[in-house]
């Protein structure tokens, strides 16, 4: 018997397809999301207009997000380098979940740095530290453990949300377990196992993710205990 109908080897490019989207599309929002945290976080006008697109982008679905962006990058990139070019959909939706998760990240870094404790930051004055030596030293390393857990509960939700971006035709899990679905018949058993493998996938990365954002001695950050 072949190995899942013969559609094993389509399961397996799909679930290395959607390990390698989110982390792609981590990467943007982690860039992203810090310097929209940095421009922020102290407030003043420019602050105002960046969470204004923020928050506007925060409110619209992600898959609109994801649609949006990508026809919009290919019709600029057309206009960039003529009408024959075509953006890979892999790097046009790892981009728009980039885009759409570093909104989240970078309100999440953004609430952290503001609650750093004000006297380190006055302690770090006293002690003759500039500004980017206090905020790299100081403010940003502590800011990093209080937006662990956070940051753990988002990654989880973008690995599940690579599903989407199977709508602009990227072979990721998703969609492959639906071609090997629609094909054999066996809808039930390929989606039920496309379920297995997001549950795996994101219940390893929690386990691993939240030991290294634990602090010694302490109780590792999880997304669900069971």
């Amino acid at each position: 018997m072949s190995f899942l109908g013969g559609y094993g080897y389509l399961i397996v490019e799909g679930v290395a397809l959607t390990a390698t989207l989110s982390l792609v599309s981590a990467v943007i929002a982690a860039t992203v999301g810090l310097i929209y945290a940095t421009l922020t976080y102290e407030g003043g006008p420019g602050a105002v207009v960046l969470r204004s697109f923020c928050l506007a982008v925060m409110a619209v679905p992600e898959f609109i997000t994801l649609l949006l962006l990508y026809f919009a990058g290919t019709l600029l990139l057309q206009k960039i380098f003529g009408s024959d070019f075509q953006l890979s959909p892999f790097w046009g939706g790892g981009f728009a979940l980039g885009v759409a998760y570093a909104t989240y990240f970078g309100e999440l870094m953004r609430g952290a740095l503001r609650d750093v404790n004000r006297g380190l930051v006055e302690a770090a004055d006293a002690l003759g530290l500039h500004r980017g030596q206090s905020f790299f030293l100081i403010r940003a390393p502590l800011a990093v453990k209080v937006a662990g857990p956070g940051a753990l509960n988002l990654w989880v939700s973008l690995v599940k949300d690579t599903s989407i971006v199977s709508l602009i035709g990227v072979a990721e899990l998703m969609r492959n377990s639906t071609v090997a679905a629609r094909v054999t018949g066996a809808s039930f058993e390929f989606y039920a196992l496309a379920g297995c493998i997001y549950l795996a996938m994101t219940y390893c990365s929690n386990l691993f993710l939240g030991r290294r954002l634990s602090s010694r001695g302490r109780e590792p950050h999880r997304w669900m205990s069971i």
